[in-house]
């Protein structure tokens, strides 16, 4: 009868052991983003302005989860940016002819996301996974690109680099 053979046994403990997951990417949505799909399928409002100054705010210096500064997560403007200008690309062609191309915005950032592994740019992922679903025609991504340019603004006001 043949034993298992012991040498293909894991014993370098750390690659044992699971490892946690940081970026929570199933985890239920934040209640931050509640109002997200109002905004993308209605309009814009002043309570999008509020969100956005916060949001924009909190992308530009996060926090820890002990409530200190964490710089190194703060997303950053080039990092926006690039996410944006794939937008407005989007946008100067029209949605309907590019939907294909921000179908595609999400796993791109969700690569961002766990490449940069970065508190900033995990929260903006999951703004747009929030949002994603409820951009499905011409209307709803203008909408969606307006609660965007918000944030970007708020993120650059404060201190986004």
């Amino acid at each position: 009868m043949d034993t298992p053979n012991r040498n293909f046994q894991n014993t370098n403990r750390r690659d044992s052991q699971p490892r946690p997951n940081t970026m929570q990417r199933d985890a239920k949505p934040d209640a931050d983003f509640a109002q997200v799909k109002h905004w993308v399928t209605t309009d814009i409002d002043a309570e999008t302005l509020v969100f956005a100054d916060s949001f924009g705010k909190e992308l530009a210096k996060p926090i820890d989860k002990n409530g200190r500064d964490d710089k190194e997560g703060a997303l950053t403007t080039s990092q926006i940016r690039t996410f944006f200008g794939e937008m407005r690309r989007i946008e100067m062609s029209g949605y309907e002819k590019n939907k294909t191309d921000f179908l595609m915005l999400k796993p791109k950032l969700a690569y961002a996301s766990k490449r940069h592994n970065k508190i900033g740019i995990d929260r903006f992922y999951k703004f747009l996974c929030e949002a994603h679903p409820f951009v499905n025609s011409e209307q709803t991504f203008k909408n969606f690109m307006r609660l965007m340019e918000a944030v970007l603004a708020y993120h650059k006001f404060y201190g986004g680099k």
